[in-house]
């Protein structure tokens, strides 16, 4: 590299980065690594039949312990309620990301026959803001919103009391939380006095959603906040594919969107943060945010190799962004994985993986 970086070492544990495939570990005639993943884990691709399954077995020469399963059968069912109706029938054994109502009788004790494993901290939702038109060029725009969000009300109100409101990328309890960085505090009189100041006339402004009901809860309720201090906001709802396009062309005032913290911090600040060359075609930086200050903190950081002096050129960065708000955090909220009560000996890990160092499918087996 042409300087160092802190970031690359935790950059060579994702795989899918710096995947590794030894010369001839390819069958005769495969030459496209996506239809025969190449590896060295517990589990040995089989087969994969696109929409239908991927077939895996156990890895006889895994260099470590061996999975206690002989197979696994990987099927994508995308529908939430059509994949947990199948775990529920014993047609699967185990199910990613529940409805959250199903999840929550789960946590109740009112379904009997499953379990799940809780990753507590799966992923954030924030609120984006285009900063390249109005009304949301203007800060103080920017700050009213900031003032009038009930965080908790806003996760109870999609996540049925899961998840942890927080102001921050990182959640409390993380090395990269930061102590003692000011936030806007909730207080609608400011907020009003600040959409007057602004020069605000009840306008409407488009919230703009995808079609998942989770999102439109969360723009639904913050739109019904947002009333309580005379802030217009319509839905705009989309379909995936065309909200998308939308966002990566900046043709948006204000939506929420998802993402999870990275291992190292310079991988979930910078792409949400760093100039984008191509206002029009956004790729991470959906806000349009650009900032020069920002720009030097961002690249100080990456280079910087002592660990507290790196934590405090973080904590400059975390404390910028509450007050240029590109974007407000909302909280963090688990991911689930279920199966059926007869699955044993599994756990994920914060992040909601099927299989990691400590623990997943190579370590389950079934009781039945």
């Amino acid at each position: 590299m042409k300087s160092a970086s802190t970031a690359f070492l935790s950059s060579l544990t994702d795989i899918k980065t710096f995947s590794v495939v030894p010369k001839g570990s390819l069958p005769e005639g495969v030459s496209k690594l996506d239809r025969y993943p190449a590896g060295t884990g517990p589990f040995r691709f089989v087969e994969w039949q696109p929409q239908q399954r991927i077939l895996l077995e156990r890895h006889e020469g895994y260099w470590k312990n061996k999975p206690y399963v002989e197979k696994l059968v990987l099927r994508p069912i995308s529908n939430d309620q059509v994949r947990f109706t199948a775990l529920r029938a014993q047609d699967i054994d185990m199910a990613e990301q529940p409805p959250f109502e199903w999840a929550k009788q789960i946590a109740d004790g009112k379904l009997k026959g499953v379990s799940f494993t809780e990753a507590t901290f799966g992923g954030f939702y924030r609120l984006t803001f285009n900063m390249t038109r109005p009304p949301f060029d203007d800060r103080r725009m920017r700050l009213a919103v900031a003032h009038a969000v009930d965080r908790r009300e806003l996760l109870h109100a999609a996540f049925l009391g899961f998840g942890e409101p927080s102001d921050q990328n990182y959640p409390k309890g993380y090395a990269w939380y930061h102590e003692g960085v000011p936030t806007p505090a909730y207080n609608l009189d400011k907020a009003r006095a600040l959409l007057k100041e602004a020069g605000y006339k009840g306008e409407p402004i488009d919230i703009l959603e995808d079609q998942e009901i989770v999102n439109q809860t969360l723009a639904t309720t913050l739109q019904a906040q947002m009333k309580k201090i005379g802030m217009n906001m319509k839905l705009d709802v989309l379909e995936v594919g065309a909200y998308t396009a939308r966002h990566r062309a900046g043709d948006f005032a204000i939506g929420f969107s998802g993402g999870s913290p990275k291992v190292d911090p310079s991988a979930t600040y910078g792409p949400h943060l760093r100039c984008e060359p191509d206002l029009k075609k956004r790729a991470s930086n959906t806000s349009g945010y650009c900032d020069q200050e920002m720009e030097a903190l961002l690249q100080k950081a990456e280079l910087e190799l002592e660990p507290g002096k790196r934590k405090t050129l973080f904590k400059e960065i975390e404390a910028k962004i509450l007050r240029d708000l590109p974007f407000i955090i909302i909280g963090f909220v688990p991911d689930f994985i279920t199966y059926r009560d007869y699955v044993k000996g599994f756990a994920t890990d914060h992040d909601g993986s099927l299989q990691w160092w400590g623990g997943g499918l190579s370590h389950a087996w079934l009781d039945k």
